[in-house]
């Protein structure tokens, strides 16, 4: 119920870039959710993000939505607990140097919702 991004657990992996190159990496989360609560149209997000392990910069995979893609949605209130469906997202970038955790961060668009 969280309307922040959060670490979604287990989601995660390490990836080291060499110095003096560059990585393009492809991430694709795929799960099972069932998104639901709230009033009106509601949503569930998700999305992939690089943390630089040495300075804790983070970089939202390309295509960067921010806050705006609907992992799963409450289907304006008659999504229920029960509401199971399988979901997938594919996201790439070019890493510079260094070492990274890919990882997957979920949110809530309000937080009345749960997903």
């Amino acid at each position: 119920n969280n309307v922040a991004f959060n670490d979604v657990p287990g989601a995660a992996v390490p990836v080291s870039v060499p110095a003096g190159s560059t990585r393009l990496i492809m991430a694709r989360f795929s799960a099972e959710s069932a998104c639901y609560g709230g009033a009106g149209a509601q949503y569930c997000k998700a999305r992939i993000v690089a943390v630089n392990v040495d300075s804790g910069a983070v970089t939202e995979l390309s295509p960067k939505s921010g806050s705006n893609f609907a992992f799963d949605s409450t289907d304006s209130g008659t999504e229920t607990s029960a509401s199971w469906e399988g979901h997938s997202m594919d996201r790439s970038d070019r890493l510079d140097a260094g070492d990274y955790r890919v990882m997957v961060q979920q949110a809530v668009s309000d937080a009345a919702v749960t997903f």
